[in-house]
């Protein structure tokens, strides 16, 4: 359950960081001109199923689970408090400016506590479709567990997985059995950045996202972020 849970919340963590970053500065050389929000997910999870004969499975028995657990009655009965989510963010550079402050990594968590709670400000743009699940929130809420600054060689990253790798240039996971890590880089292809889908193997378990593309200008101005 914990790992469904941390799974479905890193995806929508993504389309967050994608929806809430605004430009507050003008694009450098170094930073990629991003026309359309590209997301690698669908893709990522293509690629997983063509070299992991087992992920269709577990996948097909975790939604199997899901769908008993839902008529059952059981995931309303045990929401009788947040379901707290601790967050290891992990933020890889290559240039001083890739490597983004607490600050504005807070300011991540901050706009992604708000949109679970549906008390962030853009809620009355929510299709009519969805508003009767989003109404009150969602009974989740994400702590800052820990903000790792790591050096890296790699200059950009793609959907290899690489960054989830301290052998390849990123950093291993933090134990993904409890917290949901979110590596931050510089990602090319312009890209915004993908998630693991649930059932996927724990080490790469986690969210990947663009690093101007995560924070909130509106919280953190003095950030590093692209339009």
């Amino acid at each position: 359950m914990r790992k469904l849970t941390s799974a479905l919340c890193g995806l929508i963590l993504l389309f967050t960081a994608c929806k809430k970053s605004n430009n507050s500065s003008s694009p450098t050389d170094e930073q990629q001109a991003i026309t359309k929000r590209n997301c690698a997910a669908y893709d990522v999870l293509q690629e997983q199923l063509k070299t992991d004969p087992g992920l269709a499975q577990r996948m097909k028995d975790i939604e199997d689970f899901t769908r008993k657990a839902i008529a059952s009655g059981a995931i309303s009965r045990q929401l009788t408090h947040a379901i707290e989510i601790p967050v290891v963010v992990h933020v890889l550079y290559n240039t001083d400016q890739q490597n983004i402050s607490d600050g504005q990594v807070t300011s991540q968590i901050d706009v992604l506590n708000e949109d679970y709670a549906a008390s962030n400000r853009d809620i009355r743009n929510t299709p009519s479709l969805f508003s009767t699940v989003t109404s009150s929130g969602f009974g989740v809420h994400f702590t800052l567990a820990q903000t790792i600054h790591k050096y890296t060689k790699t200059k950009s990253f793609s959907t290899n997985d690489a960054m989830k790798y301290s052998k390849r240039g990123g950093d291993d996971a933090v134990d993904p059995q409890h917290d949901l890590n979110v590596w931050v880089c510089n990602l090319g292809q312009s890209l915004l950045g993908y998630a693991q889908f649930p059932g996927g193997a724990w080490a790469s378990d986690g969210v990947v996202i663009l690093y101007s593309a995560f924070g909130s200008s509106d919280k953190y101005p003095s950030g590093t972020y692209i339009s």
